[in-house]
């Protein structure tokens, strides 16, 4: 009931307060330029305007220069990923290509990449190092090295002498033989040990192959 009884003084507060008078003023009219500022990088590579007498050769002039600065600017965004590599990488030590330790090193990165060849020999030793004539120096140690030979070199092909005029015309089997002998072979007949000889018998035409048992190497022995 208190509050209730409040209300009416506080009516009474407000009812005697003047109402508050806002000013009304005009729309305020704010310009803004219209042209851009060109950027001072570009007006610093626009030729010196007076040497020009025409527009157009204005015109191509300065198109020809944004366009050099703008390969330019592609080119740095293309090396960009170098500067993420380490310093060795960067500035490689420069190594001598007619030392023997250089040599060493290339022998051994070739050895370790399975007796590769020269250019993934090469590329893998620049990882690493900067070395002086590294192409004619792999070239050289792959040339000497002997696996490498032996996988480079192909298998040989022996091949035949031409055929006589004898041979070359056909003819009945064993119109000229040749004989030979070899032995002595050791053979036993009952309880005695004997020698025998093998002849051979070889067809001059055919190449054929005969064998006979010769008693001793006498010519009454040979005789059929």
């Amino acid at each position: 009931m208190v509050q209730w009884a409040r209300i009416p003084a506080r009516i009474k507060r407000l009812a005697d307060r003047k109402p508050i008078i806002l000013k009304e003023t005009g729309e305020e009219k704010i310009l803004h330029p219209t042209v851009k500022k060109p950027d001072s990088n570009i007006l610093e590579c626009i030729p010196n305007i007076d040497k020009f007498s025409k527009w157009s050769k204005l015109i191509r002039s300065t198109a020809c220069v944004l366009q050099f600065i703008r390969l330019c600017r592609k080119n740095r965004v293309k090396n960009r990923p170098r500067r993420r590599l380490n310093r060795n990488a960067k500035h490689p030590p420069i190594l001598s290509g007619d030392h023997h330790i250089t040599r060493l090193y290339i022998e051994h990165t070739h050895r370790q990449l399975h007796h590769a060849g020269a250019e993934a020999t090469i590329n893998e030793c620049r990882q690493r190092y900067y070395i002086t004539r590294i192409r004619t120096v792999t070239r050289d140690i792959i040339r000497r090295c002997i696996p490498c030979r032996i996988k480079r070199e192909s298998a040989l092909t022996s091949h035949g002498d031409h055929l006589s005029n004898r041979l070359a015309h056909h003819r009945r089997p064993s119109p000229t033989t040749g004989i030979d002998y070899f032995g002595p072979l050791t053979v036993k007949i009952g309880r005695t040990t004997n020698k025998r000889y093998v002849v051979l018998f070889t067809c001059l035409t055919t190449r054929a192959i005969h064998l006979e048992i010769a008693a001793s190497l006498e010519t009454s022995s040979a005789i059929l």
